[in-house]
């Protein structure tokens, strides 16, 4: 069901019981789209309620809703000038996907970052483009998808067009990587007898992956086809599933390397430590 209204203050509108995802959107905010809350460029604001929202026969129910500046991505050229769009002070943003995208250059997670689709797009790399899609650092967070949404994203790194990666698709070098339903990681392969580390996600130093739906398939590396987790680094799986991927060495799923640890499905697990079976 979709609601527009003007609203200054909070707003109600009657919906049939059951488990709702509450969106809201704040577009083209004054004056000429744009205030101080909202920067220029962004057009929009979007926000979630924090979970699912149970409505009862007969009951009213709130939802409190966090608005965060929203940037609509159509091409490779906005991810790269999303910093001057957004402003040095935004430290938050939600990127909405509407286009598929050629990535030409790695696109640096400075800030914390939540990337949804409202359709079904990819993010693939150019035919000369072989390193990283996304580098999160300096204690970022990049969120991929959301509870309760219908679109998809797919970060494909062409394997199937004979692209030879240098680098994962997407590297913590420092900070957090969430990941939804509707996200799926695959055609990332590295050479074949060369010492790479994780055909998806490679995880470095004190870092984070909470993997909670979503697939990572059809990747290849020496150490972790799907996922490494590096010295001090930590791997939840709570949901979705890893699998065909595949490794020369150890770890076609994931590899936990010394000192790095994995919580699969609730089993605690400390490197070195390999999965070759798919998951779950």
């Amino acid at each position: 069901m979709l609601v527009h209204a003007f609203v200054v203050g909070s707003f109600s509108f009657a919906v049939t019981p059951g488990d709702w995802s509450v969106t809201v959107r704040a577009i083209g905010a004054p004056p000429l789209g744009h205030d101080a809350d909202f920067p220029a460029q962004t057009l929009r604001a979007l926000g979630f309620a924090d979970g699912p929202v149970t409505v009862r026969a007969g009951q009213t129910a709130g939802a409190e809703v966090q608005m965060t500046p929203a940037v609509e991505i159509s091409s490779h050229a906005l991810l790269n000038e999303l910093g001057d769009i957004l402003g040095p002070d935004v430290t938050e943003a939600i990127l909405v996907l509407t286009n598929d995208i050629t990535a030409e250059a790695v696109f640096d997670v400075s800030r914390d970052i939540t990337l949804i689709s409202e359709g079904n797009f990819t993010i693939r790399r150019a035919d000369a483009y072989t390193t990283n899609l996304f580098v999160i650092y300096g204690g970022s967070r990049l969120t991929l998808g959301r509870p309760g949404l219908s679109g998809s994203i797919t970060l494909d790194g062409r394997s199937s067009a004979g692209i030879v990666a240098d680098e994962s698709l997407i590297h913590i070098s420092d900070g957090t990587l969430v990941m939804y339903d509707g996200v799926t990681l695959t055609g990332n392969a590295f050479a074949v007898d060369q010492q790479t580390y994780g055909g998806a996600v490679s995880m470095g130093l004190n870092t984070t992956f909470y993997m909670r739906g979503g697939t990572i398939s059809g990747n290849f590396s020496m150490f972790g086809g799907g996922v490494v987790v590096s010295d001090g680094a930590h791997f939840t799986m709570s949901g979705g599933t890893i699998y065909g991927n595949t490794a020369d060495g150890n770890g076609n799923s994931v590899y936990v390397r010394s000192n790095g640890t994995a919580i699969i499905f609730g089993q605690q697990r400390t490197g070195p430590y390999y999965i070759n079976e798919n998951l779950p």
